[in-house]
């Protein structure tokens, strides 16, 4: 499991630089590819929630949904809409990086979480993590040209550094007792990692769409959620 995810992750953030490298993107194409993603990752988040549904997870759902908020608001832990949006309020430091670093290792978490539940669970988080890192690679790489101007070499071990940290956490969350020695930890785990999920899809695209003025912008968020009901259909057949 750490292999594919290893590859899965990087590889999506190193295709995003490349990408990013081979020619210049508009804020408008990122916000198109950030909509899709968090389509999938909303449906990821509901999916994790709505099977185990009860007052533990539901308690969790809260307590991750609000933890994320918390934490945004003091310190950049989402490089999409700092760059996107030309955030006046955070700025690049040390704090930042251990902020994103902190952010990469908890998308880990998530995806460990998900591998103890079930194949759909984890091939759901997967994908949808997935485009997300490709969407905050893009970005970070943007952002730190902004702000830092180290060279686009540096920049490039940054983004690959902080992207680690997210096999890193779900190895680690893999590495816990089996799932019979932790099921009472297993419903408040599982609903934190759905209110993650729901709050980094939420706050990346929703309050925002509508003032984009960018029509296609929504049909990306809608394909976003449809591929990934698609996944999950095919996984129930």
């Amino acid at each position: 499991m750490t292999a594919l995810l290893t590859l899965s992750i990087t590889g999506s953030a190193m295709v995003a630089v490349i990408l990013y490298k081979a020619r210049s993107w508009s804020r408008r194409e990122l916000w198109r590819i950030l909509a899709f993603g968090s389509g999938t990752l909303l449906v990821s988040g509901l999916n994790l929630l709505v099977p185990s549904a009860g007052r533990e997870p539901l308690f969790g759902a809260i307590a991750g949904f609000s933890f994320f908020f918390a934490l945004e608001n003091y310190a950049v832990v989402h490089s999409c809409p700092e760059y996107l949006e030309e955030c006046s309020v955070h700025s690049m430091s040390g704090l930042t990086a251990m902020a994103l670093t902190f952010h990469s290792l908890l998308d880990g978490v998530i995806l460990g979480i998900s591998a103890k539940l079930g194949p759909q669970e984890f091939w759901s988080v997967l994908v949808g993590m997935s485009i997300h890192k490709f969407a905050d690679a893009m970005t970070m790489m943007a952002l730190l040209e902004s702000e830092m101007r180290l060279g686009y070499f540096i920049h490039l071990a940054i983004v690959l550094g902080v992207t680690l940290m997210t096999p890193l956490g779900a190895f680690l969350t893999h590495a816990l007792p089996d799932p019979e020695s932790v099921a009472w930890l297993l419903p408040s785990m599982t609903g934190f990692s759905a209110g993650c999920l729901l709050y980094i899809g939420a706050s990346d695209i929703l309050p925002r769409i509508h003032r984009l003025n960018d029509s296609p912008c929504f049909f990306y968020y809608l394909a976003g959620l449809a591929s990934m009901v698609g996944l999950l259909k095919t996984f129930a057949h």
